[in-house]
């Protein structure tokens, strides 16, 4: 990955042999593609179910215990706005969150399970996840989201963007910098390959 990553830096400039060096790319990583796709299937269906009882519980505190989301909103929104935390200290701060969980309030897409160094490779192996996978997946209108070309695909497109939303927010924020360039690299180098071969 050291290597693949040197070859490809700087994101702004096109490396020299870019189509070569995505194909020896991809063929080095093939082996640890479907362990990703599973993993990010895995943590993109779950991070979906928390969204879906997060709406739930939200949509039953609105009807059931007005008075009480209000309130947690209230006191979130306070808490939120001031310096100091909670004086009660981390048991207050605990059973404000819990209230906050019971009542919906709350992104599951955009909670941090854990905190992280960045990984250097990281970027790199995303990229080349995102070359292999794309082409089994295309846009659908009707649902306004990716999914799979044929149907013997073990892809959606939902819970895998999902998962890697979900993975990226957990690693220091220079890692999705470094994909989106990547990506945007990628996409430079395709662009001008087709033009060539025009």
């Amino acid at each position: 990955l050291e290597q693949l990553r040197d070859e490809l830096f700087p994101e702004w400039k096109t490396p020299k042999s870019a189509v070569a060096i995505y194909a020896s790319g991809s063929k080095k990583t093939e082996m640890l593609m479907l362990p990703m796709l599973t993993c990010f299937r895995r943590v993109g269906q779950a991070q979906l179910l928390r969204r879906m009882i997060r709406f739930e519980l939200q949509r039953c505190a609105r009807v059931d215990a007005k008075m009480l989301q209000h309130t947690v909103s209230t006191l979130n929104a306070s808490l939120l706005s001031e310096q100091h935390p909670l004086e009660g200290g981390s048991e207050d701060m605990k059973n404000t969150c819990d209230m906050s969980v019971a009542v919906g309030i709350g992104d599951p897409l955009g909670t941090i399970f854990m905190k992280t160094d960045p990984l250097e490779g990281l970027p790199v192996l995303m990229l080349f996840f995102v070359i292999t996978y794309i082409p089994k997946l295309s846009y659908n209108p009707t649902f306004g989201s990716l999914s799979k070309v044929k149907e013997g695909y073990p892809i959606d497109g939902w819970p895998i963007i999902a998962g890697i939303s979900t993975l990226l927010k957990q690693f220091y924020p220079s890692n999705a910098k470094s994909l989106s360039a990547e990506v945007g690299q990628f996409l430079y180098v395709s662009v001008q390959t087709s033009i060539t071969r025009r």
